[in-house]
């Protein structure tokens, strides 16, 4: 599960990166369904904070029920493998068979008559189609669909729903690189293929699911058509793959064993009625090169190559055709019905990597996007702060100038306006400073200058140097009498508590008791610092401590911030081997407890 704080940026990294280096290398857990949908589930689960993952898959011996193969993120989601629901009627089935994802909030209502989500289990999930890259080879129109579940109301963030759908693309292809060995196998059981083509389908089925790299998959398709048929005179079929764009075919790859290659690269597959049928009727087709029907510039270069037999089968992505598969033979023997469907077979195949690739290239853009854009939001953070800390020193200087008297004296209404500029000067410069820490955490060169300190005096010396002169505000401070060393950088830990300070003053705006205890728990030494103001919504929780995180309502409209406070907060008590957490209620108010390690003062 990731932390509550972490970035978009980060959350796709730390989950789907590693699903993309088991595409890549070709993982053991992909050489089963249930191991790729383990793997899926199990970096579902690190996606989104406070979340279970099920992934469910559609039987092919049954394609009218789900079946949960795999669960992570533990409770109560352990007890689902092996449930079997309906698709027909389900939110599951409306996800996968039409391609979109939903989100609900009653999930009990999704599940009859198996109900494994019983009340108090799940309150919200967003159902994630596993798409299918072409049409599948049986009576199923998709292969399922990941469940992201929460126990509590909090919704999915914008951020979240976007990751979801870019992981369940991405999990597609690793279900579906799994589907297409269990496709192969399949298809090859059910023709009694020799063991030779068993094999070639097999090396094809994993050589494919192992790449992401167009032209490899290009050249592996040709090389594996090239083996349907292999002579007793040692000629093995030529073959070739055509891509289609804008009604032209083009020649990207192609095997033969004499090294001959074709002049021609390019045709207009409407010149050729052959491809046209291939193309319009999604079929294969075979044809006898010395057929009246074929166009006499074509026939002519077939047989310069001593070619006897063709036959031509589309690939298919997504629903479209996006090139042919072609093979030839020297042998004046017609293909067998076996040879067709091995060259089916290794079109179908070529046709999952293809989409593969294409959802891979998306999946990838879009984590680029998302890296850009922390690199956009880190790159202001440095800019802005230090841009702005010359000019704030500049006019504190001056400001400061006129208080003392060593410019000409400020007299009547304008020398009352003077402390509002200083305190609103001090406001800017804190946040500039929390602009500054939080870029230095952003490029890792925050340091930290640790020595044993006394928590209560850090706390007494920030409360000491804390104003609360708003009129409307009471500061409470109960601190224990017995120490609590701890070993840490006090001014960091200083930024901690002011900000927590700042934070319960601008939300409680009409004003009202604001407490702060200091206490040992545990092995902890614990500060908290309670407010009676606007509170958070339950739903906004989930937010609180994302850089940039700021929670807008209309009750809070007017309140200045700039959302790094709290994150910036948290990230330091972290590297103090600390943490930060938050209790709220809307219109109650709120309470936040910093909790540190405590040690030996030495």
């Amino acid at each position: 599960m990731p932390p509550a704080g972490s970035s978009a940026a980060e959350r796709w990294l730390r989950a789907c990166m590693p699903l993309i280096r088991a595409l890549s290398h070709s993982l053991v857990e992909l050489s089963t369904l249930e191991g790729a949908a383990r793997l899926v589930a199990m970096h579902g689960a690190s996606l989104i904070p406070d979340a279970q993952c099920s992934v469910s898959v559609v039987g092919s011996g049954d394609p009218t029920k789900f079946v949960v193969l795999a669960v992570a993120g533990g409770g109560w989601v352990d007890e689902l493998p092996g449930t079997l629901w309906p698709v027909e009627g389900t939110m599951h089935g409306h996800a996968m068979q039409g391609g979109v994802s939903i989100e609900t909030d009653s999930p009990a209502a999704d599940t009859e008559p198996a109900q494994p989500f019983r009340p108090g289990t799940a309150r919200r999930g967003r159902l994630v189609p596993l798409r299918t890259g072409t049409p599948l080879s049986d009576a199923r129109v998709g292969m399922g669909a990941i469940g992201f579940w929460r126990s509590s109301d909090a919704p999915f963030s914008d951020d979240d729903r976007l990751l979801m759908d870019i992981f369940g693309q991405l999990a597609s292809v690793i279900i579906q690189s799994s589907e297409a060995v269990h496709s192969a196998e399949a298809m090859t059981e059910r023709a009694s293929s020799t063991s030779e083509q068993v094999r070639v389908l097999h090396e094809t089925a994993d050589t494919l699911a192992s790449t992401v790299e167009i032209e490899s998959i290009y050249r592996q398709t040709v090389l594996s058509a090239s083996r349907i048929i292999s002579r007793s005179k040692g000629d093995p079929l030529r073959a070739a793959v055509l891509a289609l764009d804008g009604g032209v075919g083009r020649i990207v790859a192609e095997y033969d064993s004499r090294g001959t290659t074709t002049e021609k690269r390019e045709y207009l597959v409407n010149e050729h009625w052959f491809m046209r049928r291939v193309v319009d009727n999604r079929t294969t087709v075979v044809c006898d090169v010395r057929d009246e029907g074929i166009e006499a510039g074509t026939k002519e270069r077939l047989d310069a190559l001593g070619l006897h037999w063709s036959a031509l089968t589309p690939i298919e992505t997504d629903d479209r055709v996006v090139g042919i598969l072609r093979i030839s033979s020297r042998d004046p023997v017609r293909f067998t019905e076996q040879q067709r469907a091995t060259l089916e077979a290794i079109a179908n195949v070529a046709g999952m990597a293809i989409g593969n690739v294409d959802r891979y290239r998306m999946a990838r853009r879009e984590a680029q996007r998302l890296a850009e854009l922390e690199n956009v939001k880190s790159e202001f953070l440095r800019l802005a702060s230090h841009e702005l800390r010359g000019p704030l020193a500049l006019v504190r200087g001056y400001l400061s100038m006129f208080e003392d008297g060593s410019l000409p004296e400020v007299r009547g209404q304008a020398r009352a306006v003077l402390p509002v500029m200083s305190a609103k000067l001090s406001q800017m410069s804190r946040m500039v400073d929390d602009m500054l820490e939080t870029a230095r955490l952003e490029d890792r060169r925050l340091q930290l200058t640790k020595r044993p300190i006394d928590l209560r005096d850090v706390v007494h010396h920030t409360i000491d140097d804390f104003s609360v002169h708003t009129g409307v505000h009471s500061l409470h401070v109960d601190i224990c009498a017995e120490p609590l060393p701890i070993y840490g950088d006090p001014g960091r830990i200083d930024t901690i508590i002011r900000n927590l300070l700042d934070n319960a003053l601008r939300y409680s705006p009409d004003g009202g008791r604001i407490t702060v205890s200091v206490r040992a728990d545990h092995e902890h030494g614990e500060v908290t610092v309670a407010d009676e103001g606007i509170g958070i919504a339950e739903a906004d929780m989930a937010r609180l401590f994302e850089r940039f995180g700021r929670i807008v309502t209309p009750d809070n409209s007017q309140i200045a911030g700039t959302g790094l406070g709290l994150h910036l907060s948290r990230e330091l008590a972290r590297l103090h081997g600390g943490d930060i957490d938050a209790e709220s209620r809307e219109g109650v108010g709120s309470t936040f407890r910093l909790r540190l390690p405590l040690s030996v003062i030495r």
